[in-house]
């Protein structure tokens, strides 16, 4: 850990006497069955519940508490936290977070599940950031991060990672709840909800909006989201949950002095619909029958120039949809088996007769079958062995195993250690792009061109990791080492261009499978509760990778730290800190080198009564130390403040 690091700690013992004196007055958010409770259980590595010490993989967790602690506006900024992780902002209204590289801006190689339904989106190249803003910041309980391959269990898109975003019961948010943020950049946020209900059936209806002036005079963004869910008790063993919502964003993007991207708003427009059938018979077995369908519709339109060209349209627009069926079946086979094993039908659609000269709908089917088998070989060790066929209609079938074993070496302390296979087949666009311009009085000029065969990625990875729970210390540490192949790894180049196409150029961009790519090192997190009104997380991580370093290109910085801080105080204060560090980087490819960086959030509230209601009052400051470069060289998060208020009404 650096100096500095170090030194955010120092108020820690400065404030010591005020957490004991918190403590003292009783419990506030924090019971001792929390704090010296059992492990955690995970659902979302196996699809089978397991405490965090006995899951094949390393889990994070951010509960709600730490989101709303954190005065995040966005769900990638808590991300942050995760050891391993990378976010930005794409001109400050797209906020992007990857594990172990980002490979330019698309968040494509992690699944990011919204109460298990896959908000990837099919259109360009794909990508799951987009989709992972939909959902309300305060809707969400918890969100569970597997750092590492997963797509045993959740098939072509968890080849480096899976978060997993869990909402809140509607039981739990009866009555209603409204919140705003007001602040610089023109922050401003509102937030309602309104829940009803009784124990047969209860209902949430959320909408949020989010909005700020971005990182320039030219950066406006904006989001606006409407959620609803229903539970519906149809007996004690049947429940239906019914989910919609639909969602539009807009951002800024381009540059006033570049010609060919310049200044513009682009646009999102999506809406899905999820119905999920539950049957518990007991708390060893259910049957869970889910089916969704999700819509999107992008708009990025603009005039371009090349000098010495007239100027030409661009368009970037199109429209994506997904349907998926999908059953599970968890049981115990015996006292010392226990199995999760399902199917899924998925058929991803994208639609863009700019990008592929060809209006039509473009169809990519998924046909998989998983099983996830839990055994305890022994009291002390526990082996984890699943595998998912999947057969792609594009890419064809594929076996993806894992394998975990676990040795419950004593009270409080596992090792892990294992092997995954998985794969990324290459998305539509990367396949079958066809992208024309029309320059008026010269001709057509060929932009994106797939190139024929490209294969799909596939990730080998191994790790070993320790979980200890020092009860004596107050502290939870989780380890993980890994080393990571990346075969056929899908890259930019360039192709000839036909001259049947009639195009004025001879080259354009394409995809192609490269070389195989290496990525190991080491991360950890570490959570100390020296009181019970006190919560220090601590996350590092050490990555090594052959991936060009000429001093122009690194997509993984080598070194990330942060350190959050939240303590609660006498008479219903609370104050929180978040410092984050980040090594150099670049996001979007050679020449776009950013330096390493540092952030620090701070956050301080109060609690009170208004009238018959629980109020809460915050101010929050972002990169308090000073600017933070973003994404390019030249795009800065200011220094900014906002202020909070949050009424719930019971």
């Amino acid at each position: 850990m650096k100096r500095r690091d170090l030194l955010l700690l120092l108020p820690l013992w400065l404030l010591a006497p005020c957490a004991m004196a918190a403590d003292q007055q009783g419990p506030s958010g924090l019971s001792e069955k929390d704090f010296l409770g059992e492990v955690p259980v995970v659902l979302s590595v196996s699809r089978l519940p397991q405490p965090l010490n006995e899951a094949p993989g390393a889990v994070s967790i951010i509960d709600r508490d730490m989101i709303r602690r954190s005065g995040a506006r966005e769900l990638a900024d808590v991300l942050r936290l995760v050891p391993g992780f990378q976010t930005t902002e794409v001109r400050g209204g797209n906020p992007v977070a990857v594990y172990h590289g980002t490979f330019f801006e698309n968040a494509n190689r992690i699944q990011v599940l919204i109460d298990g339904r896959s908000v990837y989106s099919p259109h360009y190249t794909g990508t799951a950031s987009i989709g992972m803003r939909t959902v309300s910041l305060e809707d969400i309980e918890r969100v569970e991060v597997l750092r590492g391959s997963n797509s045993a269990t959740y098939g072509a898109r968890a080849v480096l990672g899976v978060i997993n975003i869990i909402t809140r019961d509607t039981a739990d948010t009866l009555g209603g709840a409204v919140q705003v943020n007001a602040g610089q950049r023109d922050v401003l946020d509102a937030t309602a909800r309104v829940g009803w209900g009784n124990e047969a059936a209860s209902f949430r209806l959320s909408a949020d909006r989010r909005g700020d002036a971005g990182f320039s005079a030219f950066d406006r963004n904006h989001l606006g989201n409407v959620n609803f869910r229903g539970d519906l008790r149809a007996s004690t063993q049947d429940t239906i949950e019914l989910r919609a919502g639909a969602s539009d964003q807009y951002w800024s993007d381009g540059f006033a002095d570049d010609l060919t991207n310049p200044q513009r708003t682009r646009r999102y427009y999506g809406s899905y619909f999820q119905a999920d059938w539950r049957r518990s018979r007991s708390t060893d077995e259910e049957f869970k029958l889910s089916y969704s369908h999700n819509e999107e519709r992008y708009q990025d339109r603009y005039a371009a120039q090349v000098t010495g060209l007239p100027a030409f349209q661009v368009d970037f627009g199109g429209a994506g949809r997904v349907d998926a069926l999908e059953f599970t079946h968890r049981f115990a086979a015996s006292p010392t088996v226990r199995v999760s094993w399902g199917g899924e039908w998925r058929v991803e659609s994208t639609r863009s007769e700019p990008l592929y000269s060809n209006g039509a709908w473009i169809d990519t089917r998924f046909a998989r079958l998983n099983a996830n088998a839990e055994w305890r070989m022994h009291p002390e060790l526990l082996l984890n062995a699943g595998a998912m066929v999947e057969q792609n209609s594009r890419a064809g079938t594929d076996l993806l195993p894992r394998v975990m074993l676990n040795w419950l070496a004593a009270s409080g302390h596992t090792l892990r250690a294992g092997v995954s296979e998985a794969h990324r087949p290459p998305s539509t666009f990367e396949s079958r792009a066809n992208q024309q311009f029309s320059i008026p009085g010269v001709g057509p000029a060929q932009n994106w061109l797939a190139t024929a065969g490209l294969r799909p990625e596939k990730v080998d990875a191994a790790e070993i990791g320790y979980y200890g729970d020092w009860r004596a210390l107050r502290t939870v540490l989780d380890v993980r080492v890994f080393n990571e192949r990346i075969e056929d790894f899908v890259q930019i180049a360039r192709t000839e261009v036909p001259a049947s196409t009639g195009a004025i150029n001879a080259t354009a961009p394409t995809f192609v499978n490269g070389r195989t790519l290496r990525t190991r090192g080491i991360e950890y997190q570490a959570t100390w509760r020296p009181y019970e009104s006190t919560r220090v997380l601590l996350s590092q991580s050490y990555v090594r990778t052959d991936y060009p370093t000429d001093g122009e290109f690194l997509s993984v910085p080598r070194n990330t730290t942060s350190i959050a801080w939240f303590q609660r105080l006498p008479q219903d204060w609370d104050f929180a800190l978040i410092h984050t560090y980040v090594g150099a980087m670049t996001w979007s490819g050679t020449g776009s080198m950013l330096t390493s960086q540092d952030r620090t959030d701070v956050r301080l509230a109060r609690a009170f009564r208004l009238g018959g209601a629980k109020a809460e009052a915050a101010i929050v400051g972002q990169s308090v130390g000073g600017a933070v470069p973003q994404y390019l060289p030249g795009m800065v998060f200011d220094r900014r403040v906002f202020g909070s208020l949050r009424v719930a009404f019971e």
